[in-house]
């Protein structure tokens, strides 16, 4: 569910609801021969898992500063439920302790969207944001939850940070542009030619940059988390798991593009 409506002359408010199932994307396949040796094998899948839970709410509004400056702000909150973690199962028939997999995990991201955006203005068009993330969850590796488990913590569940909690991002995207035909105001150049049927000299001005465009995007993030360890090894945790941070990372790309007219017939394509 989506809405906007203005609230003045030149803002609006925007407002969006929706939920996503995604179902399992393994350890649901029931397989008979797993079960058959079941007092073999340590883990087993599991047909009876739900679908995980994803619902999102956003909420923004957008103030135009002239015609053509304007800068929103929006809210999100994203919230993931019966997501699978590996569970075990002790005192059981034929095997005495196995392991499985149930919906028995969450997360939630939240945060907060600052945007500015110039549109085309003259040759120039610039879209600058910042974005404040929180993400956590108890999602474990399936690793780390079983070395859990053998420690006898069975049931422990922890908020941490998520590798998706990338705390702070920056990113500009700034694209110079000439464009064609009567439009174009860039570079030019007169010379002389002949004309093939009169045969006589005449003027023409040559467009240097039509329809020639510079794109940039530059993106700023600040590190995601990891557990940090005691040495290469020696795999003791220092602090808490994933309360460590990597360093900020940079991101830069370019695009040079130029289109060039093709004549077919009597239409010109790009």
């Amino acid at each position: 569910i989506a809405f906007s409506f203005p609230v003045g002359e030149n803002s609006q408010f925007k407002a969006s609801y929706d939920i996503i199932p995604r179902r399992p994307s393994g350890n649901w396949r029931a397989e008979y021969l797993k079960y058959l040796y079941m007092s073999q094998i340590t883990a087993i899948s599991n047909p009876n898992l739900k679908p995980e839970r994803i619902t999102n709410y956003e909420l923004g509004f957008q103030q135009a500063l002239n015609k053509t400056n304007a800068i929103s702000i929006s809210a999100f909150y994203k919230e993931t439920r019966d997501l699978i973690q590996i569970v075990q199962y002790a005192g059981a028939d034929p095997n005495n302790n196995y392991y499985s997999y149930d919906n028995i995990d969450f997360k939630t991201t939240k945060g907060l969207t600052v945007s500015y955006d110039l549109r085309q203005s003259k040759n120039i068009r610039v879209n600058a944001n910042y974005t404040l993330q929180y993400a956590e969850g108890t999602g474990l590796s399936s690793a780390t939850m079983q070395e859990l488990i053998k420690e006898g913590y069975t049931t422990l569940k922890m908020l941490n940070p998520i590798s998706d909690d990338r705390r702070h991002e920056f990113k500009v995207n700034f694209d110079f542009r000439y464009l064609g035909g009567k439009k174009y105001n860039g570079p030019t150049i007169t010379r002389k030619v002949t004309d093939k049927e009169t045969g006589e000299d005449r003027q023409e001005t040559v467009k240097l940059l039509e329809n020639f465009g510079i794109d940039i995007v530059a993106v700023a993030q600040s590190g995601r988390p990891y557990t940090k360890a005691f040495s290469n090894t020696q795999s003791t945790i220092v602090g808490s798991y994933n309360g460590a941070r990597l360093p900020w990372g940079f991101y830069f790309d370019l695009i040079v593009d130029k289109r060039f007219p093709i004549k077919v017939g009597k239409r010109e394509s790009y």
